[in-house]
């Protein structure tokens, strides 16, 4: 029994160094994903140009056909390389690229809503 214990120390004694690993890995896997899934956001530029060039204004009745794409890169992740952390940690790095997505996500449509040109003159008040 004590040799059992010795072992199972030993274990996590030699892993406890690789610990200190796993955040900053996360941090890198979560950055890199963010960025992956943001790329996805580039056609919806084209949205406004799209709208405008479209004769009959109707309101969409379905999804742009991009918007199945933006999370694709997570869920190649986790489906692949990263399915040993699945269970533990696709809440959680989920959740932070689905925020990190949706604040691009606003900047796109705020950007052109902020732009000089829209914007009041000040010079006259």
């Amino acid at each position: 029994m004590l040799i059992k214990i010795t072992i199972v120390d030993a274990l996590r004694s030699s892993l406890s160094p690789l610990k200190s690993l796993a955040q900053p890995l996360l941090v890198q896997i979560t950055s890199i994903l963010t960025k992956r899934c943001s790329d996805g956001l580039l056609p919806v530029r084209s949205i406004p140009t799209q709208f405008r060039a479209m004769s009959n204004k109707r309101t969409p009745s379905e999804p742009s056909h991009f918007v199945s794409t933006i999370f694709r890169p997570v869920r190649s992740f986790f489906g692949g390389d990263g399915t040993a952390l699945k269970d533990e940690y696709l809440k959680t790095i989920g959740g932070e690229i689905f925020e990190n997505v949706c604040q691009r996500l606003v900047v796109f449509f705020l950007k052109p809503l902020l732009s000089a040109d829209n914007l009041p003159d000040i010079s006259n008040i």
